[in-house]
């Protein structure tokens, strides 16, 4: 399971995140559109320097080195802008699509990929996807890159994108916005995904 953090800050996040990866959550991504370098450079001091390791940045890219950061996300705009991304072999990196076909012409050097919307989205609402996901997932053909379901997930309906075609999944709205997120996280951990 991967966990993608709320784009504003969250009181007491970076001591729920710690305890997070204490309970054995593995990859957090770090997406916080909007922070200045400044602002991404406090935030990544807030968090433990042995669970750094496991962050993703979406943003600051420049950070990673300083802060022993191995993962890198490539978000849409910029995979599908007007330049060229460079993927350094010295780091993994992930990104983002909207369909199955973006997801199977995607170029090899990506670890993993999200789908989302897969459901109707917990953390952006009314945002969800014109056609359903879940079904386009059968023309699934690119298996290089590792497919991980996000958007709308929560523990009690991870069964509906069980058996899909899905590697793993990602939890943002479903973590963040649950009573207990401590205790969300452990139902979504205890979850055995077929792969």
């Amino acid at each position: 399971m991967i966990a993608v953090t709320l784009p504003l800050y969250v009181p007491s996040e970076e001591r729920l995140i710690s305890a997070f990866f204490q309970e054995g959550l593995e990859l957090l991504h770090v997406r916080k559109p909007g922070i200045e370098r400044e602002g991404m450079q406090r935030w990544l001091e807030g968090i433990p320097a042995d669970f750094r390791s496991r962050l993703v940045l979406h943003q600051h890219h420049e950070l990673a080195e300083a802060y022993g950061i191995q993962r890198l996300h490539v978000p849409e705009y910029l995979r599908s802008g007007a330049g060229q991304t460079y993927l350094f072999p010295e780091y993994t990196y992930s990104t983002s699509v909207h369909d199955i076909d973006t997801f199977n012409s995607l170029d090899e050097g990506y670890a993993y990929a999200f789908l989302s919307p897969v459901l109707e989205s917990i953390s952006k609402l009314g945002y969800k996807s014109p056609e359903p996901l879940l079904d386009q997932v059968s023309l699934r053909v690119q298996q290089g890159i590792a497919l991980v379901a996000l958007g709308g997930i929560h523990a009690g309906n991870l069964p509906s994108i069980d058996h899909n075609g899905f590697d793993d999944f990602a939890v943002c709205g479903g973590l963040w916005y649950a009573s207990d997120p401590l205790q969300a996280l452990r139902k979504l951990l205890a979850y055995p995904l077929n792969k």
